[in-house]
């Protein structure tokens, strides 16, 4: 990525954990200004007006995310972090202006923490275009993170002798992906190489646009849920499904939209439902093919009761809205 890499303090900082990546990544305002205050070599000089709900960190070492907590230590200890804010939006001009910050500071990650109401009120065309503007970088900060992880993979395949690091690194890659244990490293290195990997733009903001509305499903507005994932933890929480009273589901709840992109990526990374995404998309790599959305919308039978016509509408978005440019072809 070419941001800035942010000194965060360690001490603010919480480990996911678990074997998905559904957890929150909640900043309160004393944490916030904790970051902002100690501006060390990152020196992160943003604007007073900004009303931040939520950053994203993610270990430049382990590759893994890190919540912030709600109160600070005393001490703090900086460590490079790659880092996402998430900027309240309670209209289209906040929307409006936090793009153009983004624009304007390339520097920094910055991206909406919602899709704001009124969204819904703009022309079609207008609407659309706002929708997938504030997605796009979202999606684009993840990918950059699986794309990471996937090199990193990639390159201890290549080598022999592995570092006690990289077999911490493995083996929590390894319980992330769902991955059982393999007789040797190289075969776990195959496996995750498959596991592993950014999900196309054109792939990730077309379900998104299918599954809320555009943003203007219940669950997005309420719980910045994208995608329609649901939980079945009573533990869980999440928002009842409407007309379902004795549903063992419910739909889960973020505290930001990029929360829900991240959740929905890991989804088709992990879950033994989308084996057949994966391999394609393994395939394409191998053939040096760019790896497209509509390539992989075949390995979403089971995203869907609809199938295979939920499948062609996938495609239809995509076409539709040209997302396809946004696809690239891959090293």
């Amino acid at each position: 990525m070419n941001r800035l890499l942010v000194p965060v303090a360690i001490g603010l900082l919480s480990v996911a954990c678990g074997s998905t990546e559904n957890a929150a990544d909640g900043l309160t305002a004393k944490a916030a200004t904790a970051i902002a205050e100690s501006k060390p070599a990152g020196n992160l000089d943003f604007p007073k007006d900004l009303d931040f709900v939520a950053v994203s960190l993610v270990d430049s070492v382990s590759l893994r995310y890190r919540l912030i907590l709600t109160s600070a230590p005393d001490s703090l200890a900086f460590a490079p972090s790659e880092a996402l804010f998430a900027i309240r939006a309670d209209s289209v001009a906040d929307l409006q202006n936090i793009h153009a910050y983004s624009s304007e500071n390339t520097d920094y990650n910055v991206s909406a923490a919602n899709i704001p109401a009124d969204l819904q009120a703009q022309p079609v065309g207008r609407k659309k275009l706002l929708f997938f503007i504030a997605l796009q970088p979202i999606a684009s900060f993840h990918n950059s993170i699986l794309d990471a992880r996937h090199r990193r993979l990639a390159r201890l395949a290549e080598q022999g002798e592995i570092a006690a690091v990289d077999e911490q690194f493995i083996a929590d890659m390894s319980k992330l992906y769902r991955l059982k244990a393999m007789p040797t490293h190289r075969d776990t290195l195959r496996e995750l190489l498959v596991k592993v990997g950014p999900i196309p733009l054109s792939l990730a903001l077309a379900q998104a646009a299918i599954e809320s509305g555009w943003g203007s499903s219940r669950f997005s507005q309420q719980g910045n849920n994208l995608y329609g994932q649901r939980v079945w933890s009573k533990k869980a929480g999440g928002i009842a499904a409407k007309g379902a009273k004795d549903a063992r589901f419910r739909l889960a709840s973020f505290p930001t939209i990029a929360a829900s992109v991240r959740s929905y990526m890991h989804n088709l990374n992990s879950h033994p439902a989308y084996q057949t995404l994966r391999k394609e998309r393994a395939l394409l790599r191998r053939q040096g093919e760019a790896i497209t959305g509509e390539a992989l919308a075949g390995g979403l039978m089971s995203y869907s009761t609809r199938g295979e016509d939920y499948i062609e509408d996938v495609r239809q978005m995509i076409r539709h809205n040209d997302l396809q440019h946004l696809d690239t072809r891959v090293d």
